[in-house]
């Protein structure tokens, strides 16, 4: 399998320029992950092998804003507007570009139900698509019954909303013998204003924490706001392949991430 696929080296000051033109997804200047950090066989008169450079989390990032409300029964109604990156960008274009309208409707619609059940969409806009010099642009509004859990006088539901994380495949491991290969480095935003409803008041927030590793960052801020609080998620990694000796302390990352997207907010109905 060596040295089974052509790609463009372009020659800048003393580095190169790695395009590759048989990607339909993946825009000037990126390269799709998997020949990032391999060793590629420059031709020219005297051939050098050298080594493409693996993108920063910068260039692999997905920002989520989202407008959110939250009635007295529970249900949220959201608005969601998704700029990505790289990948992210790359990987929206694939799902969507051959499918019809109803049919990208459909796949976001299973999307949001997989972490949302009971979620209804509203609306849905996606723009960009039809040309690599566009930004891709994905925008939609859902309804979801009982985001809330309603308790008595009090409503308790998790702010970590779309990209929390649920999935601790990847660590299930004890220990590993080989390095765990994550594909790529990547930055997902969620940026969340949360409207709850006058007759309720914030009884708990969870607290904004930062944790910075090698390997990555998690950081919550949370503020409240006239009409509710603001909620603003940041989920990093930064290591594109993560040893056996390092595995233990990434396992654990994983875990807390995982936990803290599960502190709730809790909201108590206003006395008379």
């Amino acid at each position: 399998g060596q040295f089974n696929h052509a790609i463009l080296a372009i020659p800048k000051e003393n580095t190169y320029i790695f395009l590759d033109p048989t990607s339909e997804v993946m825009k000037y200047p990126y390269i799709p992950p998997s020949e990032q950090g391999k060793y590629s066989l420059v031709c020219k008169e005297e051939p050098e092998l050298f080594k493409i450079p693996i993108f920063n989390p910068d260039k692999n990032s997905r920002k989520r804003e989202i407008r959110a409300i939250i009635d007295e029964d529970g249900n949220l109604k959201a608005a969601v507007k998704i700029i990505p990156i790289g990948i992210f960008e790359a990987s929206l274009r694939n799902s969507f570009r051959y499918l019809k309208p109803i049919e990208r409707e459909r796949n976001l619609l299973r999307e949001l139900n997989s972490i949302l059940p009971g979620t209804q969409l509203l609306f849905f806009e996606i723009t960009g698509l039809d040309s690599l010099e566009n930004q891709l642009i994905e925008k939609y509004e859902f309804f979801t019954v009982n985001y809330g859990i309603k308790i008595k006088n009090k409503i308790i539901f998790q702010p970590s909303l779309i990209d929390k994380l649920t999935d601790l495949s990847i660590v299930s491991l004890k220990e590993r013998k080989y390095a765990l290969r994550l594909g790529y480095n990547f930055k997902k935003e969620e940026v969340i204003e949360y409207k709850i409803p006058e007759k309720f008041e914030i009884e708990t927030l969870p607290d904004s924490l930062k944790i910075e590793e090698e390997f990555g960052t998690f950081s919550l801020n949370i503020e409240k706001t006239d009409s509710g609080f603001k909620f603003y998620r940041l989920f990093q990694i930064n290591k594109f392949d993560i040893s056996p000796e390092i595995y233990p302390k990434f396992k654990e990352f994983y875990k807390k991430v995982s936990f803290y997207d599960k502190q709730p907010v809790i909201l108590t109905l206003k006395e008379n």
